[in-house]
Order: C-alpha cells, then sequence, then structure tokens
C-alpha cells in the first residue's frame, strides 16, 4: 500500500465500515490497514494499540469480517507474453502447461484494484 495512494484514502479515526471497504480494495487485512494507519500517522498510536486491543476481543486475529474479494488476477503474464512477443501456444510448448489450463488463467486476467504507479 504505497504511502501517496492510500494516504488519503485512510480514515483519521476508527471507522470500521471503511476499513472493511479498504480490505476489500486493498485485497489486504484489517490489521495491515491499521498498521499502515499507524505508519503514515493518520491514526495516534494510542487508537491503534485500541482498536489491536478490539480486533483481539473479536477474534479477528483468526478470522476478520469480510473477505479479501476475488483474488488477483494473473495480469502481468499477458504483458510480458506481449513483451516478450510470445503466444499462448509457444509459452505451453516450453512449459509443458496445458493449452486449455493456460487460456484459462489468461481470461482471469482482469485487474479491478487500484493502480500503484512507482
Amino acid at each position: 500500500m504505497p504511502a501517496d495512494d492510500i494516504r488519503s484514502e485512510l480514515p483519521s479515526a476508527l471507522d470500521w465500515d471503511r476499513l472493511v471497504a479498504l480490505k476489500r480494495r486493498w485485497q489486504v487485512s484489517i490489521a495491515a490497514l491499521l498498521y499502515r494507519c499507524k505508519t503514515l500517522g493518520t491514526l495516534e498510536s494510542e487508537t491503534y494499540v485500541y482498536a489491536m486491543k478490539v480486533i483481539s476481543a473479536r477474534g479477528w486475529r483468526r478470522h476478520e469480517p469480510a473477505d479479501l474479494g476475488d483474488p488477483e488476477s494473473p495480469v502481468l503474464l499477458e504483458k510480458a507474453m506481449e513483451v516478450a512477443g510470445v503466444t499462448d501456444l509457444d509459452l505451453a510448448r516450453s512449459t509443458a502447461i496445458p493449452l486449455p489450463l493456460l487460456r484459462d488463467v489468461l481470461d482471469l486476467a482482469t485487474d479491478n484494484r487500484p493502480e500503484v504507479v512507482l
């Protein structure tokens, strides 16, 4: 979660609904979001400690509310193939990955996460 990309999205006070929404958007745990709030200074240290105690008391260290949403998609594979000038058939032959499986993986290549520019 690069600072420049997430700082404006982080809450400045405990907002569990907002944290759950960010969890889905960034596909990270609420605990990770709270830690990022602490490191970027959007939450005071005392608030962070309190929030972690709440997470523990609610049993969220093992099972947080809400899932992470759809898993990541293999978007870089398709881009790498394009840059290398390799077709799906070429890649399947050189890696021994069955062509139908490779095509299934490539069909999943949609990425709805926030764009991170380095």
